[in-house]
């Protein structure tokens, strides 16, 4: 039965004292129905004997791989920048750096402290633009010498689109 888009249903038990792994019947669901389908968030990770209903949606038909190369421009100093890339539960891989603008501690402080908040924002589901202005707001609103600078990238990893978003210096 369909729940609502990208989520499916089904009844599930195996045969004997056997169990298997959801993701193999997402596998065996995903031949059969043309399209990826992947264990909902939250779903159990194995079926037994016992039959249940499990909830399987849409995987992403698309997927990213990164790398990281970093060097302080003043070597041996401690880098201005931060970064991090992560997934949500809606397909979007999300890949956003942030400059402190310097280096040093306070630098490496003041980005890492935005990047910490962009994880926190993503992992809860508040949008990206969102996300961003509650930084800006609250990391202006502590001081105004705090200088930085974001670039966010997000990846819809359903659709085959990225969207980015720059905030502050060109």
């Amino acid at each position: 039965c369909t729940m609502k888009l990208r989520h499916h249903c089904a009844g599930l038990r195996t045969i004997k004292n056997t169990c298997i792994q959801s993701v193999q019947a997402g596998k065996i669901f995903s031949d059969f129905f043309g399209y990826n389908l992947i264990p909902a968030s939250g779903s159990k990770r194995y079926i037994t004997n016992q039959a249940e209903i499990l909830i399987f949606e849409t995987g992403p038909v698309y997927h990213t791989i990164s790398g990281v190369s970093a060097v302080s421009k003043d070597k041996g100093k401690i880098s201005g920048d931060t970064y991090t890339c992560m997934d949500n539960r809606d397909g979007n891989t999300y890949v956003c750096m942030c400059d402190g603008m310097g280096t040093g501690l306070e630098a490496a402080g003041i980005s890492g402290t935005v990047i910490e908040m962009m994880e926190y924002f993503f992992d809860t589901g508040f949008s990206e633009l969102v996300g961003i202005k509650l930084v800006n707001s609250a990391i202006v609103s502590r001081s105004e010498e705090k200088a930085f600078t974001l670039d966010l990238s997000i990846f819809d990893l359903h659709e085959g689109r990225c969207r980015m978003v720059k905030l502050g210096a060109m």
